[in-house]
């Protein structure tokens, strides 16, 4: 499985609806500054899960000292 990455904190999981709800109870505010154009609430957390999916993938490809350096030596590959 693909780790998904919060891309507004560390928070990591592996489960698309619980990324989904962390994007929504502590990152609403931030949702709001994304620079995509208007969109809906739902159309920027769709947004976040996806990019945090493209930095779970890069996450997954790099070695343990990097992932120690980056605070994600926890990220299994």
């Amino acid at each position: 499985m693909v780790p998904l990455i919060c891309i507004f904190c560390k928070y990591v999981e592996y489960i698309e609806f619980d990324l989904d709800l962390h994007l929504y109870q502590n990152h609403r505010i931030d949702l709001v500054k994304l620079p995509i154009g208007k969109g809906s609430l739902e159309t920027r957390i769709n947004y976040a899960i996806e990019e945090g999916r493209r930095v779970g993938i890069n996450l997954r490809n790099l070695n343990k000292e990097a992932k120690h350096k980056l605070g994600f030596e926890y990220i299994i590959s």
